[in-house]
C-alpha cells in the first residue's frame, strides 16, 4: 500500500505539506539548537551536578504536565482545522482551562511531590521554578497550535527564534555575573511571560479573537474528547522521562546529567523529524473529513519519507556519535556517546509511532493511542525499575529503544486495522 500510493500525492497537498514541514523543521532546529546551547552553557558554566538537577526537574515536571494538560493541544488543532465556525469557542475554552486549571494544578502537585522526595534544596527549588516555566510553555504550545491548524507555521517559527535567543542569552550571561541556576530560571520565566502576551496578541490579530470563557459544559465536552490523549501523553512522556526521574532517585543527578546529555540530542533530532508529522497533521485532519481511508493513505506516504530520513540520520549519527559528543559537550561527557548510539536507533521507531498517533487522532480514534502508549509505559516503568539499579543509564537507553519498538508496532497495527475496517465498509456500501 505504501509504495503504490506514494505517487498519488497531489501537487497541492505535497506543496502544502512541504511548506508546513519546512517551517516546522526550521522551528525544530531552532528549538533543538537552543536547548543544546542552554544545556552546554549550564553544564560548562554551572557544572554537571547543576545540569543533572535541571534535567531531573524538567523530567519530573514533564510527567506532571503531560497528565494535567489533558492532551488538549492535538484535539484543539484537529477541531480548529475541521470546525471553522467554532474556532473562537475552541481556542478560548482551551486557553481558559490551561490558565485557570492546568497551571495552578501543576504548581500545587509539584510543590507537594518535591516535599516528599529525598532531594536537596537546590533541586527542590528548581522543581518549583521549572513548574512555573513549563506551565507558561503549555499555554504557548496551545496558542501556537492555532497557527498550525490553519497552516501558518511561520509565526511559531519567528516566536521560537525570539524565545530561544532570549533564553540562551540569560543562561550565558547570568552565570558570568556569578548568578546561579535559580536566577537563570527566574529569567527564563520572565521571557515566557513576555512571549505569552506577544503570542496572544498575534493570535488575536492574525487568526481569531480570543476571550476567556468559563462555559463549563463546553469545558467538559472538550476535556472528554481530550482525556484519552491525556493518559496517552502521560504514557509517552513517561517512556522518555521516567528514566531520568528514576536515575536521579535511584542513582544520582550525575547519572541524570550523563543520560540527559544524550537524551537532549535525541529529543532535538526527534523534534526535527516529527516536524514532518506535525506539518502533515492539519492535512490528515482535512483528509479525514473526506474519508478515513484517504487520511490513512496520506499517512502512509508521509511514513515513507520519515522512514528513509530517520534511517539515514541513525546510520550517520551512530558512526560519528563519539565525535558529536566531543564537539557538543567536550571530553567530560564523552561516555555519553554509547547512549546516543542506542537512542538514534530508537529515533526511527519513535518518529513512525508518532505519525501513527497523529493518524489515529485525525480519524477520531485517540482512544487507541491511549492503549498503545499505556502498554509502552507499563513496560518502560517495569523494565526501568528492574534494570536501572543494575545497569544504570545504559540500561535506561536500551529500555527506551525497546519501548519505542513496542509502541510503534502496536500503533501501526491499530492504524492498519482501521484501514482494513474502512476498506471493508466502503466495499459493502
Amino acid at each position: 500500500m505504501f509504495i503504490r500510493n506514494f505517487d498519488r500525492l497531489s501537487t497541492g497537498t505535497l506543496r502544502k505539506l512541504l511548506s508546513n514541514t519546512s517551517f516546522g523543521s526550521v522551528q525544530s532546529l531552532v528549538e533543538m539548537g537552543g536547548d543544546f546551547a542552554i544545556t552546554i552553557v549550564i553544564a560548562r558554566l554551572l557544572g554537571a551536578n547543576t545540569l543533572g538537577a535541571f534535567i531531573y526537574a524538567k523530567a519530573l515536571i514533564a510527567l506532571l504536565n503531560s497528565l494535567l494538560s489533558m492532551g488538549m493541544t492535538q484535539v484543539v488543532i484537529r477541531n480548529f482545522a475541521q470546525r471553522e465556525e467554532e474556532r473562537q469557542h475552541i481556542i478560548s475554552n482551551s486557553l481558559t482551562i490551561r490558565l485557570f486549571f492546568t497551571m495552578p494544578a501543576t504548581l500545587v502537585v509539584a510543590f507537594g511531590i518535591s516535599l516528599l522526595l529525598p532531594i536537596d534544596d537546590l533541586t527542590r527549588t528548581t522543581i518549583w521554578l521549572v513548574a512555573i516555566f513549563n506551565g507558561l510553555g503549555n499555554t504557548l504550545v496551545l496558542l501556537n497550535g492555532a497557527f498550525q491548524a490553519i497552516s501558518r507555521f511561520e509565526f511559531p517559527l519567528y516566536l521560537s527564534i525570539f524565545h530561544k535567543l532570549s533564553l540562551f542569552g540569560i543562561a550565558w550571561l547570568i552565570p558570568l555575573l556569578n548568578g546561579d541556576l535559580l536566577i537563570v530560571l527566574v529569567g527564563f520565566i520572565f521571557v515566557r511571560v513576555v512571549l505569552f502576551f506577544i503570542t496572544l496578541r498575534l493570535v488575536k490579530s492574525k487568526v481569531i479573537p480570543i476571550k476567556l470563557r468559563f462555559a463549563f459544559s463546553e469545558w467538559v465536552a472538550l476535556i472528554r474528547q481530550s482525556l484519552p490523549l491525556a493518559f496517552s501523553d502521560l504514557s509517552a512522556v513517561a517512556n522518555g522521562r521516567a528514566d531520568s526521574v528514576l536515575l536521579g532517585t535511584m542513582k544520582s543527578v550525575s547519572d541524570v546529567a550523563i543520560y540527559g546529555a544524550a537524551y537532549n540530542l535525541y529529543l532535538g533530532l526527534n523534534g526535527v523529524i516529527n516536524s514532518l508529522a506535525i506539518g502533515g497533521f492539519p492535512l490528515l485532519s482535512k483528509q479525514a473529513e473526506l474519508s478515513h481511508k484517504s487520511a490513512i493513505r496520506l499517512s502512509s506516504r508521509i511514513g515513507i519519507i520519515l522512514f528513509i530520513g530517520t534511517t539515514l540520520i541513525a546510520l550517520i549519527g551512530t558512526i560519528f556519535a563519539k565525535q558529536i559528543i566531543l564537539v557538543v559537550y567536550g571530553s567530560e561527557l564523552l561516555s555519553t556517546y554509547r547512549i546516543l548510539q542506542i537512542l538514534l536507533v530508537a529515533l526511527i521507531f519513535s518518529s513512525l509511532g508518532k505519525l501513527c498517533h497523529f493518524t489515529l487522532i485525525s480519524i477520531h480514534m485517540q482512544k487507541l493511542v491511549f492503549w498503545a502508549t499505556v502498554t509502552g509505559m507499563l513496560f518502560n516503568l517495569g523494565a526501568n525499575l528492574i534494570l536501572i539499579p543494575r545497569f544504570g543509564y545504559l540500561g535506561a537507553a536500551y529500555i527506551t529503544l525497546a519501548t519505542e519498538i513496542i509502541v510503534f508496532l502496536l500503533s501501526f497495527s491499530l492504524v492498519m486495522r482501521q484501514y482494513t475496517i474502512e476498506k471493508r465498509r466502503v466495499l459493502h456500501v
